[in-house]
């Protein structure tokens, strides 16, 4: 077994490389967002990515089988489905994460746990650019013992809801072989969420249908309303240990995340002109290890994506400063109040500029870190108990039962 997985292993990486290659030649070729691709090109893609799947199935195969004997020996599975892409996103760390959490409250849901990507083409086995212990195994697997569980919990983020649904209406009665089937749906970014449609299409192949929501901004009563289920919130959890430079060993640098946003473009050359004594990185392709190195030599970073994520929050755990524009479909709204959060794109290069011209002194820059750690994550009252959201997840203690 262990000759056969380290086979495997070399294959993933052998094809991986060449796929990196291909990848590069595409986008030389084609480097335009969102244009059209040739029929040839996409054929081509399409056949590097079936090669690259080759090795993951075989060792998918090994695995289930000791999964399955777990399966059918405790009737009652929960299924993360996840994205069959191998890259570091917030999203799919906070879903690897989530799982791990879930598999030491057993106790609570009585499941076994594990991993699944969509039903379609292509999938993984593991994710390898960022620290964690899941195999990952295919949704057809799972199919094919559906009729001997007694419960299946499928736990499904927001991006996979419309394809799962597709998948699934094609073959409708598929479900109807387990008992008792449970659906949650990860929504961490209400951006992504599908419509009401949707969403209760999908619920109607489901005896009990909930949902979570990872920033307070949207999980709300009216959220509850909307879909006709409860609502928890239950925020993203990426643990990590961060590296804190001091601010002497730091570089002049502005590291800038890979978020697609309209006013990029032209916000990162505002502030080239008015910061030309430090150097701009973009954020891409780096494996969680070398995002979290750049993050704490980076004196600033800044995000184009959601606001409330890690672009901006995480640097202050490496003490560093992070900048970002007000959201309101994330962002809660204390964070109006803090000095590295900005109204918009329009002001956003002079008020940073500005800021980093101000605070890039040792003495004002650690203690303007301290000030914005005290306003984003402020103590609770000395009344009220933290609790832990997934554990009240799991005993039906809702946000919005």
């Amino acid at each position: 077994m262990q000759k056969h997985q380290a086979g495997a292993q070399g294959q993933i990486a052998f094809y991986n490389e060449c796929l990196k290659k291909a990848k590069a030649v595409y986008l030389r070729l084609f480097p335009k967002e969102g244009e059209k691709k040739p029929k040839w090109a996409m054929f081509c893609a399409d056949k590097a990515r079936s090669m690259v799947d080759r090795p993951h199935k075989r060792l998918q195969d090994a695995w289930f089988l000791e999964m399955q004997g777990k399966l059918l020996a405790n009737k009652r599975a929960m299924v993360f489905l996840t994205p069959e892409t191998d890259i570091v996103t917030g999203g799919i760390m906070s879903i690897c994460n989530l799982a791990s959490r879930s598999q030491g409250m057993k106790e609570l849901h009585g499941c076994e746990v594990l991993l699944a990507t969509l039903p379609g083409r292509h999938t993984i086995s593991k994710y390898t650019r960022f620290e964690n212990d899941w195999r990952i195994f295919r949704f057809e697997q799972i199919e094919g013992i559906l009729g001997e569980l007694e419960e299946l919990f499928l736990q499904i983020p927001e991006v996979c809801v419309c394809p799962f649904l597709s998948w699934l209406e094609t073959r409708p009665d598929l479900l109807g072989k387990v008992p008792a089937r449970r659906l949650n749906i990860l929504n961490q970014n209400v951006e992504l969420m599908p419509g009401t449609k949707e969403v209760k299409a999908l619920a109607g192949y489901f005896s009990y249908v909930t949902q979570t929501c990872a920033h307070t901004r949207y999980c709300t009563e009216a959220a509850r309303e909307l879909y006709g289920m409860p609502v928890h919130l239950l925020p993203a959890d990426i643990p990590g240990r961060f590296y804190q430079i001091p601010y002497g060993e730091k570089e002049n640098l502005i590291a800038y995340s890979d978020d697609e946003n309209p006013y990029k473009e032209k916000t990162l050359e505002e502030l080239k002109k008015r910061l030309p004594d430090y150097r701009f990185l973009m954020i891409q392709n780096m494996t969680y290890e070398e995002y979290r190195q750049t993050i704490s030599r980076a004196k600033w970073t800044l995000t184009f994506g959601e606001g409330w994520d890690a672009y901006y929050l995480q640097p202050y755990a490496s003490n560093s400063i992070g900048f970002t524009v007000f959201n309101e479909a994330f962002c809660p709204e204390y964070m109006r109040k803090i000095p590295t959060v900005f109204p918009d794109y329009e002001t956003l290069p002079q008020q940073m500029a500005e800021f980093i011209r101000t605070f890039d002194r040792e003495d004002l820059y650690s203690a303007k870190i301290g000030e914005i750690r005290g306003m984003l994550f402020p103590p609770p009252p000395p009344d009220v108990v933290p609790r832990d959201a997934l554990l009240e997840f799991y005993k039906g203690n809702y946000t919005f039962p």
